[in-house]
């Protein structure tokens, strides 16, 4: 009899409120873990990218370790700052696959003749000019793991 006991981290997502709260976490730790990587690539202290925003360096400490509440706008605002453009971008949590939109002037582009974006299954028509990983499929793209 084969039984393997379950991790800590098995246990606490049996609950859909706790795997709720984890996927909450780790979203915020992306996005301050990555805020801090363009800051260091960039030389910019909290200082200056408080000023940057108009903001405090206590406000920017708060975002950077998470207890601020982070917003798309406040995402969109710190790229801006710190010079960069952030993407959204969505996993299946069944299938592995990754959805993004294009370039926001291409977002809603009419694409035979719909109005909106399609979000359909994960394409594997894989274009050139794309990473090897990277399938393009009417108006969105798909990144397949």
């Amino acid at each position: 009899m084969n039984i393997q006991a379950k991790t800590g981290i098995e246990r606490f997502t049996e609950s859909p409120s706790r795997r709720r709260l984890l996927e909450q976490e780790s979203l915020i730790l992306e996005a301050t873990e990555v805020l801090s990587d363009l800051m260091a690539r960039g030389n910019i202290t909290k200082a200056e990218l408080a000023q940057r925003l108009g903001r405090s360096k206590p406000y920017v400490t708060q975002v950077l370790n998470g207890t601020a509440n982070l917003t798309l706008r406040t995402v969109a605002d710190l790229g801006w700052a710190l010079g960069y453009r952030f993407r959204f971008q969505a996993k299946n949590q069944n299938s592995g696959c990754w959805v993004s939109l294009p370039d926001v002037p291409h977002v809603y582009a009419t694409s035979q003749g719909r109005n909106q974006p399609s979000w359909g299954r994960c394409s594997l028509n894989l274009q050139t000019g794309h990473g090897p990983d990277i399938a393009e499929a009417n108006t969105e793209l798909a990144l397949c793991a």
